[in-house]
C-alpha cells in the first residue's frame, strides 16, 4: 500500500509552552479510513487542522507532515491554498456555520468550484448535480436553489460532503462531521461517507467521539490522550483488544459496542 501521510514528531502549541499536539507519529496508507478518538481537549481537532494548515497565526508547530513525501509545513501561503481542496479537503463539525446564510447553496458551491476549476458554468453545475446524487440528495434543483437555513442538518452535512469530494482529494480530513446531527441520521451520513470515499479511492482520517464508527468503518485506529498518541493500531487491535488503562477506560464510559443504533 502506498503511503499518502506522514507525521514526524509533530507537534502544535498555542502559547509557546504547552503541547496541545504533543510529538505524533503516525503513517497513513492510500485508500486508508483512520478514526482518531479521544476526550474533548485531547487535541484531535488541533491535529487535524495542523495538517491542513488551518492553525491560528499564534500557534508555532514542530515536526513535519509529509503528503506524498512533500512536507506540507514548509509550504507557502499560495501553495497551500491550492493544495486545499485539490489535494486536501475538510468536513467541519457542522458545516452550516460556514455557509453565507444569505446566498444559495448553487451560488456557493459554484463560487467554490471556481477557485479551483477553470471550466464553463453548465460542467461545473453537471458536477454539482453529480455529487449531490452521491450524497443522496437526489433533488438536486431543489438543494441548489435552496439557502442553508431551508436544509436540514443532515442535508447541510451532505451538501459539504459533496463539496469536499467534488475535487477529488487525494486526502479527506473530517472533524466530527456528523456530531451536530441525531444519531440515527449520524450512522448513514458516516457509512455513506466512508463508501463514497472508497468509491472514489480517497484516504479519510475522521475525529470522532463515536466508538461505533471507529470499530465498524475504520482500518486504523488513534487515541489522544493530552495531545500524544497513546495508542495506534488496527481496530482488532486497539478497541477489541486495547493495551492502554486510557483506552480501556474510554472504551467502557463512552460507549457500549453492543448499541444497536451505531452499528
Amino acid at each position: 500500500m502506498e503511503e499518502i501521510l506522514r507525521l514526524e514528531h509533530f507537534s502544535v502549541s498555542y502559547d509557546g509552552r504547552r503541547a496541545v499536539v504533543d510529538d505524533v507519529s503516525l503513517q497513513i496508507g492510500q485508500g486508508e479510513i483512520v478514526t482518531i478518538v479521544g476526550e474533548s481537549g485531547s487535541g484531535k481537532s488541533t491535529l487535524l487542522h495542523g495538517i491542513q494548515g488551518l492553525l491560528p497565526s499564534s500557534a508555532a508547530t514542530k515536526g513535519k507532515v509529509l503528503l506524498f513525501g512533500q512536507d506540507l509545513t514548509k509550504l507557502d501561503a499560495a501553495a497551500r491554498r491550492k493544495m486545499r481542496g485539490e489535494q486536501i479537503s475538510m468536513i467541519f463539525q457542522d458545516t452550516g456555520r460556514y455557509m453565507n446564510p444569505i446566498s444559495r447553496i448553487g451560488k456557493q458551491y459554484t463560487g467554490f468550484l471556481k477557485q479551483h476549476m477553470h471550466r464553463p458554468e453548465d460542467e461545473l453545475l453537471a458536477l454539482e448535480r453529480e455529487m449531490l446524487r452521491k450524497v443522496n440528495l437526489t433533488d438536486t434543483e431543489r438543494v441548489l436553489s435552496c439557502y442553508p437555513f431551508e436544509l436540514s442538518g443532515g442535508m447541510r452535512q451532505r451538501v459539504g460532503i459533496a463539496m469536499a469530494l467534488s475535487l477529488k482529494p487525494k486526502l479527506l480530513l473530517a472533524d466530527e462531521p456528523t456530531s451536530a446531527l441525531d444519531v440515527t441520521v449520524q450512522a448513514q451520513v458516516v457509512k455513506e461517507l466512508a463508501a463514497l470515499c472508497k468509491k472514489e479511492g480517497a484516504t479519510i482520517i475522521m475525529v470522532t467521539h463515536n466508538m461505533g464508527v471507529a470499530a465498524n468503518i475504520s482500518d486504523r485506529v488513534g487515541v489522544m490522550q493530552n495531545g500524544r498518541l497513546s495508542e495506534w493500531g488496527t481496530v482488532t487491535e486497539v478497541i477489541r483488544e486495547p493495551k492502554e488503562s486510557y483506552t480501556k477506560s474510554l472504551l467502557s464510559s463512552i460507549v457500549e459496542l453492543s448499541d444497536p443504533q451505531l452499528i
